[in-house]
């Protein structure tokens, strides 16, 4: 269903970063058998911040994909960076 280092599908922007926006990686990977009829039920939701501080480092866990049906959770996987991304080195200064 989704595989480690595997793109997710939203973006979370990056405050001060050296870049604006990242997109996170499933970081690890999840299968499991699920009747034809109920494949249907399954929802797959990110929970993730929509704004998170540089510095970012690389695989740091930035939020979850939750896996589960009405019933219950089948799986929780981590949302990950995936790379490092340094304060920017324009703007006001840091002390």
């Amino acid at each position: 269903l989704i595989r480690v280092g595997e793109p997710l599908w939203a973006e979370v922007q990056v405050e001060d970063g050296s870049v604006s926006t990242l997109q996170p990686i499933a970081g690890k990977d999840t299968t499991f058998v699920v009747r034809t009829r109920d494949i249907q039920d399954l929802q797959i939701s990110l929970q993730l911040p929509a704004l998170i501080p540089a510095p970012v480092t690389r695989h740091q866990i930035l939020g979850r994909v939750v896996v589960r049906n009405k019933e219950q959770v089948f799986a929780i996987i981590p949302a990950l960076s995936p790379t490092e991304i340094p304060h920017a080195r324009w703007g006001p200064a840091r002390r």
